[in-house]
């Protein structure tokens, strides 16, 4: 587990904070406060200094220890106001591939708009295998509310979760410590690492659901199969759909070499490299405006196009388990 100090955080104002009711408020029961080693030397230099008093009969002997001790005492109850009313609210950034940082954003809410000094954040993600855990100091919160990137890499395909976050301060004589660990939900989906070298299958779609040719060619009409999304609107028959019968899609003998099967029998490797090269097969074909089906065991996949049919085939990948629905 690596521990990183002083890790630069990325802290914005924000004007609003949307969803402060999801939010977990800061309150006496999830805030702990313990004296510091500087706070315990505190404690000690005072209890000799009764003593050396009891021991003297010394009035400001009394006295300079007693001041001391109602500042320690008021410290103690700054140090708590100072995460005591804070909202805070986790959410994830967008989906990456392995290898890349992830991003998850906590905003910070100040309902009662004062401002909190010498905050520190520790927070943890954690993937199937590993977490990492990183520390980072928070300017002053001066404004009703903060948004704080915090940034974690990404390992492995699958969720990455944040784990854990820790908000702690000192302020404002470093004598306590007060910190709370509140329960934020926010995870990452990280895709697989584009890998490979092999090129696009040419291997065209031959068959459909009930056998016949699903090509694009423009030879002969061939009949007609249910739409799904991607399908051209110029290939709607429009007529039948205008009657109730549906929205069928015409069908053309001739298959087109743009509509591609990309399946995971077609790659060699461990799995991982597998599905890597799968992935960069579902982005090269997606760049050239092709149609595509991902074909995983147990699992054939519907053929489209689109960003939104890339962003289905990536997440299928990321979570694709043998043996397990995909």
């Amino acid at each position: 587990m690596a521990v990183v100090a002083s890790d630069p955080a990325v802290a914005t104002p924000t004007s609003s904070l949307a969803g402060d009711d999801a939010g977990v408020r800061l309150g006496r029961r999830s805030i702990f406060i313990l004296p510091t080693s500087a706070g315990v030397a505190f404690g000690l230099v005072l209890v000799v200094m009764f003593l050396g008093a009891l021991n003297y009969g010394n009035g400001l002997g009394y006295g300079l220890t007693f001041l001391l001790a109602s500042l320690g005492l008021v410290s103690m109850l700054h140090t708590y106001r100072e995460l005591r009313g804070l909202v805070l609210v986790a959410s994830a950034g967008p989906a990456v591939h392995a290898g890349a940082e992830a991003t998850f954003a906590l905003h910070l809410h100040e309902p009662e708009g004062r401002a909190r000094r010498g905050l520190a954040i520790r927070y943890r993600v954690r993937d199937d295998e590993v977490s990492d855990e990183r520390l980072l100091e928070v300017p002053l919160l001066d404004q009703r509310a903060m948004r704080v990137s915090l940034v974690a890499a990404s390992r492995r395909r699958g969720w990455l979760a944040l784990d854990r976050v820790s908000i702690s301060t000192r302020f404002p004589l470093g004598l306590f410590r007060a910190w709370a660990v509140p329960a934020l939900g926010a995870r990452v989906l990280v895709y697989p690492r584009p890998g490979g070298t092999r090129p696009l299958p040419e291997t065209a779609l031959d068959n459909g659901r009930d056998g016949r040719a699903t090509g694009r060619g423009e030879e002969d009409f061939s009949g007609l199969r249910d739409y799904v999304p991607g399908d051209s609107p110029q290939r709607i028959h429009w007529k039948a759909a205008a009657r109730g019968l549906g929205l069928p899609v015409k069908l053309f003998s001739g298959a087109s070499a743009a509509d591609l099967e990309l399946a995971l029998d077609a790659t060699q490797g461990d799995l991982e490299a597998r599905l890597g090269q799968l992935c960069r097969w579902v982005l090269e074909a997606d760049a050239r405006g092709l149609r595509y089906a991902l074909v995983l065991p147990g699992a054939p996949g519907r053929i489209g196009t689109g960003a939104g049919h890339r962003r289905r085939c990536l997440e299928r990948l990321a979570l694709y388990a043998p043996g397990g629905a995909s």
